[in-house]
């Protein structure tokens, strides 16, 4: 494995041993055909950490995620160089848009507010909050 890459194990995402990690990650890296939107992914948006993920896991649409098309070793290589290779003004400025981003729109009050939006509009579609003399 190479120097760059480090393999923590399990880490606790509210721990200072997150903290110190994240701050030194420019990048987080998720090659797979079988998950959603990852949790693990969205923590590290939320402190400005690059996703490079497959399509379809969710994060297609967001600007600044670089979304990969294959799986195979050469190609992930030849992304992943690319990627590295632009410059650091461009990547902090990927790596803010990112951390606001995520910031705002995957934080528990964005949750909240996203959750409470649906229940009210299936409550309502399905008048199930109504009285039985309002019907």
């Amino acid at each position: 494995m190479s120097e760059r890459i480090v393999d923590c194990g399990w880490v606790d995402v509210s721990s200072d041993q997150f903290i110190s990690l994240a701050s030194k990650c420019r990048f987080v890296l998720l090659p797979s055909c079988a998950e959603a939107t990852a949790s693990a992914v969205v923590t590290c948006m939320r402190f400005g950490i690059i996703p490079i993920v497959s399509s379809g896991l969710g994060f297609d649409s967001l600007d600044g995620v670089f979304i990969l098309r294959d799986y195979k070793v050469d190609y992930l290589v030849e992304v992943i160089s690319n990627i590295v290779c632009m410059s650091d003004d461009t990547l902090r400025d990927i790596s803010e848009r990112i951390y606001r981003y995520s910031n705002r729109c995957f934080s528990l009050e964005a949750f909240k507010t996203d959750f409470y939006t649906i229940m009210d509009e299936l409550t309502l579609k399905k008048g199930c909050c109504q009285s039985e003399e309002s019907k």
